[in-house]
């Protein structure tokens, strides 16, 4: 990508954080949420998708949670440094930001409100609804904050979805807000349609400020960074969920996402023009992923019918592609580990998987347990994504399941990490039916042999 970008934390998060005076040796931990087993909503999750970062030198890893809280702990050892407690769910990815000397994390709540907060402290320094207050005012929905540049200054991206459940007004509003990341003051604010947007993604475009944002709607907007205006839009017959990706190429940068269509499409970013698309057997809810083997640029990307697909970032032909035990709603890390890539992603078998990123041979699975609820609508929610991060030398994992536990596992220890699966009766019941089936043949050949040898 030509000049600065950024990214929002639903995509691939990657940081190479090297060993540094205070860090301690990372090692595997876990960290269970108290029980607030509330009554799920379509839409809500129980972890965000977790960011890592440092503060004052030291490595850590933030994460939203249904609990209204902002969780910071240390990424090494699982210390629990701070929580920040908002109003209401926190289901999008936190984002760290170091201005100088001053250390910030941005959140976003579903009280309606982008936080910016002490990442040393955990307090506030400012926060700002999205909308006014009103007494009929019913759910919201609010996505990772997205660092940038507006108008000259540092900037927070923000998309928001919230409605009215008056008789009189009864409006529905999604669109993405600008504000100064140092005040939080408001710098622009883009409506679009009635649905449900995704983290948007900021990036320099030909020297050119731009931000892309998906929705539920189906549309893809390329907006100006510093006014807010439209620049070009892409429209999908089905919701987009998850975040663009947006990467550089030789030809120039491009942007891939994928719908409830089952299409991964990469546009030119300039101009929002189809360079390919490739068909996948279901949804994609989740983002994608970019990295390199060799010369050849591949996109890593999750569908509904199973399979993670390695394309041909240049062409969108089909590389490889593996098939898991349930459907893919993650957006997939890319880990720079070894002699080969690993493609890092979580799946509705309630596993975390890794496959080599060359050919796709399927290496480990770490079982992530059952979600909290056991009518859980497919397709509505999106849910934590595993983050990598290199702390020391080691490669951690970090996963904020569904079931409540947020987990931090060594890469080099992952098919071991997992807890165990839940003892089921499958195997019981196939050796029945196989003895069964044996006592059954075995009777049939006995009788058939005591018929003719001693019968008249």
């Amino acid at each position: 990508m030509s000049g600065r970008s950024a990214s929002c934390f639903l995509l691939v998060i990657l940081l190479a954080a090297d060993a540094a005076a205070g860090d301690a040796t990372a090692r595997g931990w876990t960290f269970g949420l108290k029980r607030h087993v509330y009554a799920y909503r379509p839409g809500m999750s129980v972890w965000s998708t977790a960011a890592a970062g440092r503060v004052d030198g030291r490595a850590v890893v933030a994460a939203g949670s249904y609990d209204n809280n902002v969780y910071l702990f240390d990424a090494a050892t699982g210390e629990r440094i701070w929580r920040f407690t908002t109003g209401n769910g926190v289901y999008s990815a936190p984002v760290f930001w170091e201005d100088g000397g001053d250390q910030w994390i941005f959140a976003a709540s579903s009280d309606r409100a982008v936080y910016g907060l002490d990442s040393r402290l955990g307090s506030r320094r400012w926060s700002r609804a999205v909308a006014e207050y009103s007494s009929t005012l019913g759910g919201s929905r609010l996505s990772a904050p997205c660092l940038g540049e507006a108008k000259g200054v540092e900037a927070v991206f923000v998309g928001y979805w919230v409605f009215d459940k008056s008789l009189a007004r009864s409006t529905q509003q999604g669109g993405l807000v600008a504000l100064e990341a140092r005040t939080g003051k408001p710098v622009w604010d883009a409506r679009f349609l009635d649905n449900e947007v995704s983290a948007p993604v900021y990036a320099r475009i030909g020297g050119r400020g731009m931000v892309f944002v998906a929705s539920e709607d189906g549309n893809l907007r390329a907006l100006d960074a510093d006014s807010g205006e439209l620049v070009w839009s892409h429209r999908e017959t089905e919701p987009i969920m998850a975040s663009p990706l947006v990467h550089d190429s030789p030809q120039g940068e491009r942007v891939v996402i994928g719908s409830h269509f089952g299409k991964v499409r990469s546009l030119d970013a300039r101009t929002g023009k189809e360079i390919w698309s490739f068909q996948t057997g279901n949804w994609v809810t989740g983002g994608a992923a970019h990295y390199a083997d060799g010369e050849r640029g591949i996109i890593a990307v999750g569908s509904y019918n199973r399979k993670l697909y390695a394309l041909d970032a240049a062409t969108g032909e089909k590389i490889f592609s593996q098939t898991v035990a349930g459907p893919i709603y993650s957006t997939p890390v890319v880990v720079a580990a070894g002699a080969e890539p690993v493609i890092v992603f979580s799946a509705w078998d309630h596993q975390m998987h890794g496959l080599s990123g060359r050919d796709g041979t399927h290496l480990w699975s770490v079982f992530t347990g059952n979600p909290l609820w056991d009518g859980v609508i497919l397709g509505e929610s999106n849910w934590a994504s595993p983050v990598a991060a290199e702390i020391g030398g080691f490669w951690m994992l970090y996963l904020g399941s569904y079931n409540g536990v947020f987990y931090a596992i060594p890469l080099s220890q992952a098919a071991m990490a997992g807890g165990s699966q839940p003892w089921t009766d499958i195997r019981f019941w196939i050796t029945m039916l196989l003895a069964l089936g044996f006592t059954a043949w075995l009777s049939l050949y006995l009788t058939r042999r005591y018929r003719r040898y001693y019968l008249p």
